[in-house]
């Protein structure tokens, strides 16, 4: 069906060159709240997305209208889009080597009678906890397509599960993802974060004076390489000048144990083999050991520094994305490193970053779902929220250890259309500096 709607597109474009990408999502919902099913949802959707070339202008369009009609429409759009837009000196050739396929053997094993399955097994034995969240699964097809003759599919199976336990004081997020459904793992996981719960009637106030280590768990891990590839590793970045990384490949920027690469070839990883602009993904080495390696290209920045794409290209023209980003783990156990610690803290995740300064690296934030006070290798008990600034190169070039667990954290952007990209990090990473500016009332 893809294959012959995105031939069907290309006969009816009148431009000089085009690209599609077309995505076809089976997506089945449960929301819970007070550890209760609220929402059962199924949606199936077709989007298409096509980039065009007309002289030395590019347009772009979107329709989920697979019609005749909506096709018309969605070409007339580009084509309007692209003669009112500005003048390019370069314009790239689309990809017309790709001849790609891959299909999951198969699916997640998430389907509606085992979230209600996991949902009943959620809320046996405790009864003092409450459950909000969303539990999910998908199938998701990409087709993508070029005039010259390039094409490729890959169809994907996931699944997702974002948490919120709340006890009598206390509430932590955490999420669970990945290619595979496994119950009795899932649920190894979910008995771990209740041990945070043995401390939710010890509230706790700290000086910051004297504390050495602060420890990211996973999901603050994403958080700040999310801003970090935001900010600094894409080309755009770069050739805008406001990268802090700009001129710096072959340079030493963060600790000795902060290796971070884009890899579909990982077992943990829900797998891109191309972009969504036609071009082949291979294992990329962004940071080895601390050093700078690879700014991230998509087919329009490359042609700006006369290089070649590196695989990452999205849907929108001059934007770079990371598909398959990984960090390398550590040698030490997760409980080894904790129970070094002399005084502490432990972050389990941020939100409402912002760049202040990109051309420092200078990210500030918030801390959500669970801080707790680490004394003598024990948690104590749990702290406020806490607001913090700090740079990129303060936080990532003190890593000290890096726990050997990982952890398969999701991103999907289920608002606008189903895209299964999976972080996989390191359980744990405990840093020398986290510029903690003050503690919240909540």
């Amino acid at each position: 069906m893809l294959q012959e709607l995105g031939r069907q597109i290309i006969r009816a474009f009148d431009g000089d060159d085009c690209l599609i990408a077309i995505i076809r999502e089976n997506f089945d919902f449960l929301r819970i709240a007070n550890s209760t099913p609220i929402q059962q949802t199924t949606v199936e959707n077709v989007h298409i997305f096509l980039l065009g070339i007309y002289g030395n202008k590019i347009g772009s369009g979107y329709t989920n209208s697979f019609e005749r009609e909506g096709i018309l429409n969605l070409v007339k759009m580009v084509r309007d889009n692209a003669l009112n837009s500005k003048e390019y000196k370069e314009i790239p050739v689309f990809p017309s080597e790709l001849k790609f396929e891959k299909k999951d053997s198969k699916d997640s094993g998430f389907d509606t009678f085992a979230k209600y399955d996991f949902l009943n097994n959620l809320v046996k034995d405790s009864k003092s906890l409450e459950f909000y969240g969303g539990l999910s699964s998908s199938k998701v097809s990409i087709y993508v397509a070029t005039m010259g003759g390039g094409e490729g599919y890959n169809e994907i199976y996931d699944f997702f599960i974002n948490l919120k336990i709340k006890g009598k004081y206390l509430t932590i997020s955490t999420l669970y993802g990945g290619k595979i459904y496994d119950k009795e793992k899932i649920f190894e996981k979910i008995e771990s974060e209740k041990t945070f719960f043995k401390y939710d009637d010890i509230p706790v106030e700290v000086e910051l004076d004297g504390i050495q280590d602060f420890v990211l768990e996973s999901q603050a891990l994403k958080e700040l390489l999310v801003y970090l590839e935001w900010n600094a590793l894409s080309a755009y970045s770069h050739q805008k000048n406001v990268s802090f990384l700009k001129n710096k490949i072959g340079q030493k920027i963060f600790s000795d144990l902060f290796t971070f690469e884009d890899n579909p070839f990982i077992e943990e990883t829900v797998p891109y083999y191309f972009d969504f602009q036609g071009v082949e993904r291979k294992k990329i080495s962004i940071f080895d050991k601390g050093v700078y390696k690879q700014v991230l290209y998509d087919i329009f920045t490359a042609l700006t520094d006369k290089v070649n794409s590196t695989g990452n290209g999205s849907l929108i023209p001059f934007h770079s994305v990371i598909f398959n980003p990984y960090m390398k783990p550590g040698e030490k156990p997760q409980k080894q490193i904790l129970e070094n610690i002399e005084r502490g803290i432990y972050i389990k995740s941020l939100h409402y970053l912002n760049i202040p300064n990109p051309f420092e690296g200078e990210i500030t934030g918030m801390s959500r779902g669970g801080v707790f006070y680490i004394e003598n290798g024990k948690i104590k008990g749990n702290l406020k929220n806490f607001r913090f600034m700090d740079t990129f190169k303060n936080i990532f070039g003190s890593i000290k250890e890096v726990s050997k667990e990982i952890e398969v954290i999701p991103e999907t952007h289920s608002y606008e259309f189903r895209n299964p990209h999976v972080w996989v990090l390191p359980k744990i990473i405990k840093i020398g500096k986290f510029n903690i500016l003050d503690f919240t009332k909540f």
